[in-house]
Formats: structure tokens, sequence, C-alpha cells
């Protein structure tokens, strides 16, 4: 392995001015310039040219200078941010798995230095501040092979690493179903009964459950449901703002799921949406036996009526009419009744008690 630069293992309390520091900030990794030391914090020259104060125990040293015809705090800043860019690009082709092939078998801290030289091996000078950061990126995103401590690195145990890759792997597939679920809803905008693959129905009726306000909702679906509906506000550019309920509602309004006269109450209470064969049938049968059940009934549907059901109302089935006769005026209440067509104790009445 190559010698390591006696910069690389300087720890923060050796920190001095003109040194490159790394540190996290709101999960992202940031590259900076000590311009000052002070009393257990350091003045920083950041990426975006501002000066900034960190507290010393936040820092680790990054091997290396910058080059000396820099002399601007803008000039400055800008190198620092192509260093860390070109990390972050350069971190996607490391291969973490390699390296923790390697070192496995020692389950001890290794510092970034160590990890460095082992995968990058004979690292010139001008490049090492590059492949240490590059290096300390890639371990940092790492979540299958490698513990953080602060800013060293110990390889987990083969059977932990087994475990957390098939974790990933069912994330990745989640999010694979998730995606395919955002494009079919975009798709789905404008279009009457469009046609969901199965895992996107799956999570659509679990959206349905939250815009029915219903109980017992699951942690985990619940954040699915919000991501796809956020991922889906992003590729259409449309604002759904509201409470938990209303987003849902307004989500499944936009895709053709819900319309004015869903009924929440069926969802939220899980009544089923199939029928039994047994009651299919029956029913099938009492139509045909319309014509017969009929008879002996007088037939007013000549008549004028006056609905009593509000306008929202889907099905207006009661009713009133006025008639003047010979002996002056005849008042009708028309009360629809369906359920007397049903015999008691039948596989209909079984199914509507049921539900």
């Amino acid at each position: 392995m190559k010698a390591k630069p006696e910069s690389s293992e300087q720890s923060p309390d050796n920190i001095t001015a003109q040194d490159l520091v790394i540190f996290d900030h709101e999960g992202q990794i940031q590259v900076a310039l000590v311009v000052e030391v002070l009393p257990k914090k350091c003045r920083l020259l950041s990426m975006r040219a501002r000066e900034v104060d960190i507290p010393t125990a936040r820092l680790a040293h990054l091997p290396g200078r910058l080059p000396p015809a820099l002399t601007t705090s803008q000039d400055r800043a800008q190198h620092l941010l192509a260093l860390r860019d070109r990390a972050l690009e350069e971190a996607n082709a490391v291969s973490i798995e390699e390296i923790w092939s390697v070192v496995s078998l020692e389950e001890r801290e290794y510092t970034i230095a160590e990890l460095t030289d082992l995968y990058f091996n004979n690292v010139a000078d001008s490049e090492y501040s590059a492949r240490y950061l590059t290096t300390f990126i890639a371990l940092s995103l790492d979540r299958v092979f490698f513990k953080r401590h602060r800013f060293n690195f110990t390889p987990r145990p083969s059977e932990v690493v087994e475990e957390l890759k098939r974790a990933q792997e069912a994330r990745r597939e989640r999010d694979a179903i998730l995606d395919q679920a955002v494009d079919e809803c975009v798709q789905a905008i404008g279009k009457k009964d469009f046609q969901f693959s199965n895992s996107t129905a799956d999570i659509l009726k679990f959206i349905e459950k939250i815009a029915a306000n219903s109980a017992h909702l699951e942690g985990g679906d619940l954040k699915e449901a919000n991501k796809l509906i956020d991922s889906f506000q992003e590729r259409t550019n449309r604002s759904i703002t509201g409470s938990r309920e209303d987003r849902a509602y307004r989500f499944l309004s936009l895709i053709g799921r819900f319309h004015k006269y869903t009924n929440l109450a069926y969802i939220r209470n899980s009544l089923p949406d199939h029928y039994r064969c047994e009651a299919i049938e029956e029913a099938q049968s009492l139509a045909l036996q319309l014509d017969e059940i009929a008879q002996g009934r007088e037939d007013l549907t000549a008549l004028e009526t006056f609905t009593i059901d509000d306008a929202d109302t889907k099905d207006m089935d009661d009713g009133l009419s006025f008639e003047h006769t010979a002996k002056g005026f005849r008042i009708g209440i028309h009360i629809t009744d369906i359920a007397s067509l049903i015999p008691i104790d039948s596989a209909l009445e079984h199914e509507a008690r049921y539900r």
C-alpha cells in the first residue's frame, strides 16, 4: 500500500489555518478551507464563498492544500466545490463490497486513509485529496457493508451484510413499483376507466382508505402513499394541499378513481366490492320475474311526480303526485321498496345482512 502523507492522520485538535477539512451538514458532505482557528471551533471558507464557524469536533482533516494560484475567496470556493462534486460523481464507481471483502475478517475501525490506500493504491500526491474525499463519500453513502463512527468505518459481519442486502433489494423493488404507480397515475389524468396494474391498484386502494378516514392505517404504508402523491405532484406540477384525507381525496379525483358520488362510508367500513355467486344468480332470477310480480298492480308510471329527495341524491326514488279527479284531488305518496321483492332467508337477504 501507498505510504500515507503525515497529514492524513491529523486529528481535529491539530487543524491549522489553510488546512482543508470535511464535515457533514444537513446530510451533505461539505469541503471547506480553514481561515482561522478559534477556541473549540474553526472559521471556515465554505464552498459558497462564505465564512462560517464550525465546532472543531465536527471536522476531519482532508489531506492536501489549495493551489497557491488561488488567491480570491471566490476562486478558492469554486475549487472546493469542484473537488467535492468530482468526488461525488466518482464515488458511484467505488466498489464498497470489494473493500469490505478484504477487511471484513478484522472487525475494527479503519481510517479513511487506510481504506483509500487499500482501494486506490499508489495514488499520486496531487490526486490524493480527491481520492481520499471520493473514498469518504462512497463509504458515507454505504448502508450495507460498513458502520460509520464519525470519520472511521467498521466492516459489518457477513450475516448482517446479507440481511441488509436483502432489505436493500426489497427497497429497490418497492421503489420500482412506486415509480410505475406514478407513471400510471400521470397517464390516467383525463382518461375514463383507466386500467391500473395490480400493484398500482393495491396502493390506490390504501390511499382510498386514507381519503375515507379509515382506522388502523399502517405507518409504512402511509409513508409510501405520501411519497406517491408527492411524486405525482412534482411530475404534474399540480398543488395538492390540505389535510392527509383531503390530499388523498383530491389526488384520487385527479386520476379518476373518485367522483362526486363516491361513497366513502363504503370504503371506510371495508365493505366487499364483490357479491357471492348465489346472490348474483338469485338477483338475475328475480329480474326475469318482474312482469309476473307486476301483475295485479296499478300502473301509475304516467303520473307526473315530484321528488322529495334533495338535488344531490343520485337515486331519486321517493316522490309525491297530485291528480285532479271527478271527486276532487288524489294525493299519491310513492316510495320505492325494492327490499320487498327479496325473499326472506334467501341468498340475497343474507348478502344484505352481511353488508
